[in-house]
């Protein structure tokens, strides 16, 4: 068990630290698609854990 001073995994990504994205890409023919993207979760900093 963690101490009890250690910050819980954040919901967000799921205590991965890491969350994929849908993000749009134009292609060269002008359409757009839409492209996964992994980045660093927004809340923990890719930490893993709530701040």
């Amino acid at each position: 068990m963690g101490k009890s001073n250690d910050p819980p995994d954040c919901g967000h990504c799921d205590g991965k630290g890491q969350a994929t994205y849908e993000r749009p890409h134009k292609e060269k023919d002008g359409s757009v698609t839409w492209r996964k993207s992994v980045e660093n979760c927004h809340v923990c900093g890719g930490s893993g854990k709530c701040r």
